[in-house]
């Protein structure tokens, strides 16, 4: 009998040891099983928010190295359309390139977008063709956009002006009209 229990015995320990492990042990491994997982998946979101953050900071430092470029497209697109700031650009333009502005008319403004007005002009202009490529580039170059659209030239009727010119310029300037 004693050789029977010596035997069985270590079977006996055997089996309550494994079913001990999987009526006891099993389910707190599931439990810790789940929690590591949990833990991984907030450390790769912790990961990802962190790489988001570090491409914002950089993002937010191009921007403050580009900041002078942005305050010139603001300047180069006003916040309204203000059709004296309009006529007064235009009478510059002209004065500075030697031309005479004649006459200013304004043909309407167009929406172009959700958040930008064109307001469309017609200027008559008179004075030499130096003149009128002095203008053209000046309106290229001025921080304001324009857009000197459709031209007429006609050679003026004014006696003792022989290089006089009678210009029709169609001039579109934008605004931005997204008021925050």
């Amino acid at each position: 009998m004693r050789k029977v229990i010596e035997q069985f015995l270590p079977i006996f320990i055997l089996v309550v040891a494994v079913l001990g492990g999987v009526f006891f042990l099993w389910p707190a491994y599931e439990d810790f099983s789940g929690i590591n997982t949990q833990v991984n998946i907030q450390q790769e979101r912790l990961e990802r928010g962190q790489r988001v953050l570090t491409q914002l900071v950089a993002l937010q430092r191009q921007i403050a190295e580009r900041q002078e470029e942005f305050e010139k497209l603001e300047y180069s697109i006003p916040e309204d359309m203000q059709l004296p700031a309009v006529y007064d650009l235009i009478q510059q333009l002209a004065a500075s390139s030697g031309l005479v502005v004649e006459t200013i008319t304004t043909q309407g403004t167009e929406v172009a977008g959700e958040s930008l007005d064109i307001v469309h002009v017609e200027v008559q202009l008179v004075g030499s063709y130096a003149g009128l490529k002095n203008f053209l580039d000046a309106a290229k170059r001025s921080a304001r956009i324009v857009n000197v659209g459709t031209l007429h030239i006609i050679a003026a009727a004014q006696p003792g002006a022989q290089s006089a010119l009678a210009i029709e310029a169609e001039i579109a300037a934008y605004a931005n009209t997204d008021n925050p």
